[in-house]
């Protein structure tokens, strides 16, 4: 045993003497730089945009509505857990109303496609046995998850 092994971090320490505080002003970071990330995307690509910080709060769930997993923030992304903005209506752009949390995995399965064209994916792969498409090696059960959510 080493004589500092029982003296927390600082990020130990703040997390137990503060939970609540602590989580909600990392979390807020986290949603700021996205927003930001989605606002200058926004621009560059000329989609419209009116999203705020508190609208985005107020969405916010802990867990992806399309496959009922809980969401793992991570610094790079990456994580097919990681939660990203869904554009429900793409044509609509990041907009009030228009915008969900979902995981990154369900949100590149989805692409812009619509409902109906990716139910023409789900038969396809159905109907030829195959376990999974080459479109981010999703399987048949995804893809109806995301059918079943965007016609919610």
């Amino acid at each position: 045993m080493h004589i500092y092994d029982d003296i927390p971090t600082l990020d130990q320490y703040l997390e137990h003497t503060f939970p609540k505080v602590y989580y909600e002003a990392g979390h807020d970071v986290w949603l700021f730089q996205l927003l930001k990330r989605i606002k200058s995307k926004s621009k560059i690509r000329k989609i419209e945009f009116n999203l705020t910080f508190d609208y985005l709060k107020s969405i916010w769930t802990p867990i992806c509505p399309v496959f009922n997993t809980p969401f793992i923030i991570t610094d790079g992304g990456t994580n097919p857990n990681t939660p990203s903005i869904d554009r429900i209506v793409p044509a609509r752009g990041y907009t009030i109303g228009n915008v969900a949390f979902i995981s990154l995995r369900a949100n590149k399965i989805k692409g812009n496609r619509t409902a109906a064209e990716i139910s023409l994916q789900a038969d396809k792969l159905e109907n030829n046995g195959t376990a999974a498409c080459t479109a981010a090696r999703s399987t048949a059960a995804e893809l109806r998850a995301i059918v079943d959510w965007i016609a919610l």
